[in-house]
């Protein structure tokens, strides 16, 4: 999979033995993908838009039909999740996913026979930098941990 930021992005699904597109996905969105995903199915692909007020989309790329994101969130009235740059399909489940920003993780789940994408973010605990022990940066990648 490749994707592109900027005007008339592309999102595009190749066939590594012949090294030609499968498909292609014009303007996945507005500014571009930030981040990508593939699931462990290899049927879904997430995508986190590099738009402002930011999206996250989900893609059956398998699907002919489908020349458009299965389903996809806005985050236009939750500021705070603004600014995600990492997406991660959890691997024993391809409707689960996670998406995080420097100080924000965000849960997602959705299902197939439905367009919305729901969602959970965590709050964070008081952070004390008195002690070195305690988190002090920004997050950079969340995983999910299989079989747990």
């Amino acid at each position: 999979m490749t994707a592109d930021q900027g005007d008339d992005s592309m999102l595009i699904v190749w066939d590594s033995i012949t090294a030609t597109p499968v498909r292609t996905f014009f303007n996945p969105h507005e500014g571009g993908v930030k981040c990508l995903d593939l699931s462990s199915d290899n049927m879904y692909i997430a995508t986190l838009g590099n738009d402002n007020p930011q999206t996250i989309s989900l893609w059956d790329w398998t699907n002919e039909k489908e020349d458009g994101p299965i389903c996809s969130l806005r985050f236009k009235y939750i500021p705070h999740f603004q600014g995600q740059h990492w997406v991660k399909f959890n691997p024993d489940d391809p409707t689960e996913l996670a998406t995080n920003g420097t100080q924000r993780v965000v849960f997602l789940n959705w299902d197939k026979n439905d367009s919305e994408l729901g969602y959970y973010a965590p709050t964070f605990l008081k952070r004390d930098f008195s002690d070195p022990k305690n988190f002090d940066g920004a997050l950079t990648k969340t995983v999910f941990i299989p079989n747990t």
